[in-house]
């Protein structure tokens, strides 16, 4: 999967969704009827709490609060938050 630092344009950025969205889609399916989400790599299967993982992160972590103009890569590194912060 391609990673949010590798993420440079709007192309990439697309691709870089696309590909998150097929690994959230494969990780669902593969543990979506095990206890406790299996071995889930994703925190956040429901929008509502995959949004809250984003603003919590950016809230916790200060990132991108000094920066005036965010990169295509940086907008990545928000997105994929999503995934992993609790």
């Amino acid at each position: 999967m391609m990673k949010s630092e590798d993420v440079k344009n709007r192309e990439d950025f697309i691709k870089f969704l696309r590909e998150l969205d097929k690994d959230f889609q494969k990780d669902y399916q593969k543990n979506k009827d095990k206890p406790y989400g299996g071995d889930s790599k994703w925190e956040n299967w429901f929008a509502g709490n995959y949004l809250e993982a984003i603003s919590g992160w950016l809230d916790d972590t200060k990132a991108f609060s000094d920066v005036k103009t965010l990169q295509w890569k940086d907008l990545a590194k928000i997105i994929e938050s999503g995934k992993y912060y609790e």
